[in-house]
């Protein structure tokens, strides 16, 4: 989600991304619920970030909440 305002995502599966799953930024008042993220990872050398969600650049008013991450 870049640059979104009142944005949603729902009921995902996502599995063996590379790097990070949802990357927010410039972003206001999304929700991400009910989802389930499992085995992120970096498959490359000197990554900075393999996380799930990642939050970034004055992104505020979020709602991540009912999500399962499983690495």
């Amino acid at each position: 989600m870049h640059m979104c305002a009142y944005c949603w995502m729902s009921g995902v599966e996502a599995n063996y991304n590379d790097g990070d799953v949802m990357q927010l930024s410039w972003s206001y008042r999304g929700s991400i619920v009910n989802s389930y993220f499992s085995n992120t990872y970096r498959h490359g050398g000197g990554g900075t970030t393999d996380g799930d969600v990642f939050i970034i650049y004055f992104t505020s008013a979020m709602l991540v909440q009912n999500n399962i991450p499983n690495r």
